[in-house]
């Protein structure tokens, strides 16, 4: 992908710069806690941006929701945790059958995420509050202009977001992967 090529110096900038951050909290204050932080970290840095002003994504569209969400372990747990403790329960068939199968061999119906209200594309998320960071950081501009329109730190919108958000992706990922605890990465959710 030719945006980890153009942004490898300031992504790996960024994760140095949080991987400390977020060893601390998870030393300190334990794994929910981590993922609570890098959710409200990402969830500042869109609304810093404002490109919630400047997306096509609402309520009804689900078009994003059409593929396999993968996860750290840390928000695998998370995510487990809350929607146990809010009885939340996702769709038991869906999950069954994109484990059956590789994502290639799913329909698109078919990759719909479990917490998905609705397979017809204009279903809700039932966990918005606890989604994913993948959920969190994935939107859709249907004017281009929109996507690189301002800056913010002297680079545009569009390549500040995608630097800071998949920081926080790669240090959660490079965490779990050095966590004894951990034997698996990217966990379908």
């Amino acid at each position: 992908n030719n945006f980890y090529a153009e942004n490898v110096e300031e992504l790996r900038t960024e994760v140095a710069r949080l991987l400390p951050i977020f060893e601390k909290i998870l030393k300190e204050k334990g794994p929910i806690y981590l993922v609570e932080y890098a959710y409200n970290y990402v969830d500042d840095i869109l609304k810093q941006v404002k490109l919630s002003e400047k997306t096509s994504c609402g309520n009804g569209c689900s078009f994003c929701c059409h593929s396999i969400i993968y996860s750290s372990q840390f928000e695998h747990d998370y995510i487990k945790m809350q929607t146990k403790k809010h009885s939340i329960k996702g769709d038991k068939k869906r999950s069954k059958l994109q484990n059956s199968k590789t994502e290639a061999q799913l329909k698109w119906v078919e990759k719909a995420c479990k917490y998905l209200s609705s397979t017809d594309g204009k279903g809700f998320c039932t966990i918005f509050e606890i989604r994913p960071l993948v959920c969190r950081t994935h939107n859709s501009t249907d004017i281009a202009e929109l996507c690189n329109k301002d800056k913010f730190n002297g680079i545009p919108n569009q390549e500040a977001r995608l630097i800071q958000t998949e920081a926080v992706l790669i240090t959660l990922a490079l965490m779990d992967e050095n966590s004894d605890e951990n034997q698996k990465n990217n966990l379908r959710l």
